[in-house]
C-alpha cells in the first residue's frame, strides 16, 4: 500500500502520517519535494519523536520524484509549498505523481486565518 498525504502547512500531516506509519508498519517519508529540509549544509531542529535534535549537514533524499514509489510507505505533501521537478504547477505535478500512489489523503482546514 502507497499511500499520499496531501495538504497545507500546519495541519499536524507530519504527526497524522507517523503514527499511522508506526501502527500500520510502514515507511514515513516526510514532504520529499522539500529541498530546504534534504539538501547540502543545512543547520535545523526537529523533533524526532523523544527530544528536540540539531541537525547539521544534508538529510539524504528518502524518495526522488518520478522513480516508483516504495511499497509500503506514506508520504506527506505540502501543497503549492515547494519548487517542483520539470517547472511543473502543481496540478501538473499531481497528475504526474498521484498515478504511484493506492490512496490519496487530503486534508484541510476551513479555517484560514493567520495571525
Amino acid at each position: 500500500m502507497r499511500i499520499l498525504i496531501l495538504s497545507l502547512p500546519f495541519h499536524g500531516i507530519e504527526e497524522i502520517g507517523k503514527a499511522i506509519a508506526r501502527d500500520t508498519d510502514k515507511t514515513f517519508i516526510s514532504d520529499p519535494m522539500n529541498l530546504d529540509y534534504y539538501g547540502q549544509g543545512i543547520r535545523h531542529y526537529y523533533h524526532n519523536g523523544d527530544e528536540i535534535v540539531y541537525q547539521e549537514g544534508g538529510i539524504e533524499r528518502p524518495y526522488i520524484f518520478d522513480n516508483d514509489v516504495p511499497n509500503n510507505t506514506i508520504i506527506t505533501h505540502y501543497v503549492g509549498m515547494n519548487r517542483l521537478p520539470n517547472l511543473y504547477t502543481e496540478v501538473e505535478f499531481l497528475d504526474a505523481w498521484a498515478p504511484k500512489f493506492d490512496t490519496i489523503v487530503g486534508i484541510k482546514s476551513t479555517n484560514l486565518e493567520s495571525k
